[in-house]
């Protein structure tokens, strides 16, 4: 831009010459419209980096896709035994499981699969169980909860980077048609509650970490609030990358967890002998 800016300047302070005056009319004109064309690009550029620096993250026109409960439950997968896939509430496509279908509402043996896997740490069954007693008491299935992941003081002013006013737009699209409005004054604060529940302090990124392990058990549907989980981004169905620290992250229980007797039918002598040996 600076280079044909002064290209122009020169060409208006030298003197003209007949003989080169048609020359110096076409030159001219290439430059107008190289410098035009340039200014339109820069233009352009401004705009695409205000828009990217100032539009907020899960507001109505633009909300939060949450991931869906169909996505592969990596950890789940391996301590399931085989013939636990014929049952008649499973449609099994090779390691796939329909977790939107299950035998009856009526029964309920969420904790007991929780309790019974030996793989989950002390905090993973914390928070399943917290999060049993906060969505699946006070019937949040799928409403589920908006926490923060992050210290309290990473969590102030959530307003200027996040939704629209008050709280954030989330929409499950798998059984909606709108987005929810989640108030930011109803959010959990998970690092302050779990540091409650202990004699020390319970890093975030360990706390992250759990949230996975329990979304990859099948226990919980985790959906990161960041700009990749949006609907201009097609919500990405299941973008939860391992390096990710979202300071916001949406939450509910897997309903096929629930009504679904799944304990019984851990294999354990592999993980046993993985264990055994180390």
């Amino acid at each position: 831009m600076g280079k044909s800016s002064s290209k122009i300047a020169d060409i208006a302070n030298e003197p003209s010459k007949p003989s080169e005056l048609s020359s110096n009319i076409v030159c001219e004109d290439d430059i107008e419209v190289e410098v035009e064309v340039e200014v339109e690009a820069e233009a352009e550029t401004a705009k695409r980096v205000v828009k990217r620096k100032y539009t907020k993250i899960g507001t109505f026109d633009d909300p939060i896709i949450t991931v869906w409960d169909s996505v592969e439950r990596t950890e789940l997968i391996k301590i399931l035994s085989g013939h636990y896939y014929k049952g008649k509430s499973i449609e099994l496509k090779k390691t796939e499981i329909n977790y939107n279908k299950w035998g009856s509402d009526e029964r309920d043996w969420y904790i007991l699969n929780v309790i019974y896997n030996k793989l989950l740490t002390p905090v993973d069954v914390k928070l399943a169980l917290f999060f049993y007693n906060k969505i699946k008491l006070n019937g949040k299935f799928y409403a589920g909860l908006l926490c923060g992941v992050r210290d309290s003081r990473e969590l102030i002013d959530l307003d200027r980077h996040y939704g629209d006013g008050t709280g954030i737009y989330i929409l499950d699209d798998y059984h909606y048609d709108e987005p929810r409005l989640y108030s930011y004054q109803d959010a959990e604060d998970l690092v302050a509650q779990f540091n409650e529940m202990h004699d020390h302090e319970i890093p975030s990124r360990y706390l992250m970490k759990s949230l996975r392990r329990l979304h990859d058990f099948g226990y919980i549907t985790l959906t990161n609030i960041s700009r990749e989980n949006q609907k201009s981004f097609k919500g990405a169905n299941g973008f939860n990358t391992e390096k990710a620290r979202p300071r916001l992250v949406h939450v509910r229980l897997l309903r096929w967890m629930i009504h679904n007797k799944v304990y019984d039918k851990f294999k354990w002598d592999k993980i046993d002998k993985k264990i055994s040996n180390t």
